[in-house]
């Protein structure tokens, strides 16, 4: 096999998913320099949502700062969401598509924050807080 060969092109949906990784990821970052606080949740698998926080709180990469991230576990995700966060907070939510307190999460966290940067995974999605 040749390097021509080896080298996988490009489809427009794999263009559309980095671009929209890339702002997500700018967005993220624009937030914590202000001071935000990310909030991991993950309705079906909990233990994804503590690993996620557990990231960001202890950088893999040595003399990279912490980050503020919190695991939000309990039978009221989305009461401890709107107590416990500020406006400019951010939201990171593993779940499947379908699941009711994912998408109730999402979407009142899109209706409370100045402006939203969704990623989402592969796979058919409505949009959040659509019908």
């Amino acid at each position: 096999m040749t390097s021509v060969e080896a080298v996988p092109t490009a489809t427009s949906d794999d263009v559309s998913v980095a671009d929209n990784l890339a702002a997500a990821a700018v967005s993220l970052a624009r937030r914590f320099a202000a001071g935000a606080t990310m909030w991991c949740m993950a309705p079906q698998w909990q233990s994804h949502g503590r690993h996620v926080a557990v990231e960001f709180v202890h950088p893999v990469i040595v003399g990279k700062r912490a980050l503020p991230a919190v695991q939000l576990e309990g039978p009221d995700l989305v009461g401890a969401l709107r107590l416990l966060s500020k406006p400019d907070d951010v939201l990171l939510v593993v779940s499947s598509a379908t699941d009711p307190v994912a998408r109730d999460a999402l979407r009142r966290s899109v209706a409370r924050c100045r402006s939203a940067s969704p990623y989402r995974g592969g796979g058919a999605h409505r949009v959040v807080g659509g019908a």
